[in-house]
Order: C-alpha cells, then structure tokens, then sequence
C-alpha cells in the first residue's frame, strides 16, 4: 500500500456529513446563549443584592446579602469557564466544517473536465507558445502600422499661408499686447494715491 492510499481509506469522518456539523454547531451557539443569559441575570442580582447590603444596618443581613453576592459570583466564575469550552468547541467545529467544505471544493472542481487537460503540461506548453507567437506577430504588425502613421506625420509641413500669420497680422498681435499692458497701467493709475486719499477723507 502506498502512501497516499492510506488517505483513500474511508474514515468515520467521511460518514460524518455537513449539516450534521452545523447542527452540532448551532446547538453550542444555543448553550452558549443561554449561559450568557444567566451571566447577565447573575449580575442584575449581584447588583441588587449589594445595593441593599449597603444600605441595611443589620450585620446578620449584611453578611446574608455579602454570601449571596459570593455565591453567585462563584456561580459566574462556574459559567465563564463553561463558556470558554463551548468557545473551544465551536472553534474545532468551524475548523471540520472549513474542511468539509474543501472537500467538496475541490471534489467539485476535479471534476470540470478543463481541469483535466489543465494536468498536460506538454500540451498545455504547447498552446501558450502558439498564443505567445500569434501576440508576438500582432505586436509587431501593429507597431509597423504605428511607424508608418509617425513617418507620414513627420513628413508633413503646416502651409504657412494658411496656418501662419502675415508680418502685418503680427504687428497687430503686438498691439494686442501693447494696449493690454497700456490698459492694466492705466487701471493701475487710477487707483487714489495716499495723499488723495487724505484730502477725501479732510472732506469728509
């Protein structure tokens, strides 16, 4: 017997089916409720009891109220390590499910039929070097149809007639400017000086 034959021996875990765990589960999500539940009511007391040992008087109550409150803080302790194992078991619970549900995973992706050419690394190979070939030629039948376009580009002049501007048509682009900096001097000027702005002031 081989070594990997030793894990196709069924188990009783292979009995074990999905909804039978999750049951087990939600059965420890119910326990661990009804703890948490009695934890809090304990408290509700422990509260309560405290509340009228400090106000009584009585030293025989006190100590009746003081035993109660330890009683069921001890009864608290109890339930917190009850909890802390149902936590346990709820964790190794989750872990068998994960694994059953790998199982069935990768049960069901064994069976898609491409899986099983996927195993034919020759031909498999094979198919991506024809695939690389046919980009590598695409490629560079594409670059040729770009390195045509930037050729016929680069050969080409703006007709100047057209697209350039006359040395007439320039003199006046420079007036352009001349007015528009005459124009910002001129807003720039009218704006009051300090000693206008004194004397308008005196007026007022």
């Amino acid at each position: 017997m081989g070594f990997f034959d030793i894990f196709k021996k069924k188990t009783k875990f292979d009995k074990i089916s999905r909804t039978e765990v999750v049951d087990s589960i939600i059965q420890l999500e119910k326990q661990q409720e009804s703890i948490v539940s009695s934890i809090e009511e304990n408290n509700v007391t422990i509260t309560g009891l405290f509340a009228k040992g400090k106000a009584e008087k009585d030293t025989n109550m006190r100590v009746f109220y003081a035993k109660n409150i330890e009683n069921l803080k001890k009864n608290n302790a109890m339930y917190g390590k009850r909890l802390q194992f149902i936590a346990t078991n709820m964790s190794a619970m989750y872990q068998l499910k994960s694994a059953m549900d790998d199982r069935e995973f990768l049960s069901n992706n064994a069976n898609i039929s491409l899986n099983e050419m996927l195993k034919q690394p020759a031909q498999l190979s094979k198919f991506l070097n024809s695939v690389n070939a046919t980009k590598m030629n695409s490629e560079e039948s594409l670059e040729s149809v770009l390195d045509t376009f930037d050729m016929a580009e680069s050969a080409y002049v703006e007709n100047d007639s057209i697209y350039g501007s006359s040395v007439g048509q320039q003199d006046i682009l420079a007036m352009f400017d001349e007015q528009a900096i005459s124009d910002d001097m001129s807003a720039f000027n009218d704006v009051p000086t300090v000693e206008e702005i004194d004397k308008i002031e005196e007026l007022i």
